[in-house]
């Protein structure tokens, strides 16, 4: 997969199975890695847009966009590097520019983020794009030379218990968390902070 760092680049993704709660298609920058415990729309180094719930999302904040996505619905993702801009098509409909005056560090990367049951199909320019970026001049495709599959990997027991943590912060602004755990947390303390607010705390269980 081609590394974004100028340009203008656009890519297709069909839903062949929405799953249940997220389908998010977008970008995400090269500092940006799942293990992080932060999926595609709520770390701060990614621009998504969910079409389970009509909403685009970056650094954990959302606002209504485009529309719910149902089976066999293909989102487009036209990106321009030059401009800033990061706008979404629906079944080729332009639903406008989402996100601009954005400025990743190293480039980015076409990200797909969903749950359990979800299925989607990167489309290539040999299966006819139902947009063609050739009428907008210039645009190039990141995975013209791969063909990478979406496949959902169970979440490990580390990103379940980063979960549980945030969601604790969240709605109680204090966590208790197992012997063991309390260095892990500390480590990504800036984001859990950030979750949960000012005034927050971890402790750990005796």
């Amino acid at each position: 997969c081609t590394l974004i760092t100028g340009g203008k680049w656009y890519f297709e993704v069909q839903i062949i199975a929405p799953g249940k709660n997220c389908f998010r298609v977008g970008i995400a920058a090269k500092n940006f890695h799942p293990r992080d415990h932060f999926g595609a729309g709520q770390h701060g180094a990614t621009w998504v847009y969910d079409a389970m719930r009509g909403i685009k999302m970056n650094d954990g904040s959302s606002k209504s966009y485009g529309a719910k996505c149902k089976v066999g619905d293909v989102i487009g993702v036209r990106l321009d590097m030059t401009r800033h801009t990061l706008r979404f098509y629906l079944n080729s409909q332009d639903l406008g520019v989402a996100f601009e005056d954005f400025s990743p560090r190293g480039g980015v990367y076409p990200v797909v983020c969903f749950d359990r049951g979800a299925i989607g199909q990167f489309l290539f320019p040999k299966d006819r794009w139902l947009s063609d970026p050739k009428c907008w001049g210039g645009y190039h495709y990141p995975l013209l030379n791969d063909h990478p599959g979406l496949q959902l990997k169970p979440p490990t027991r580390a990103s379940r218990k980063a979960r549980k943590v945030v969601r604790e912060l969240e709605q109680h602004r204090a966590a208790i968390i197992a012997e063991g755990s309390y260095q892990w947390c500390c480590s990504v303390g800036a984001r859990l902070a950030a979750a949960a607010g000012s005034g927050a705390s971890i402790t750990l269980a005796s």
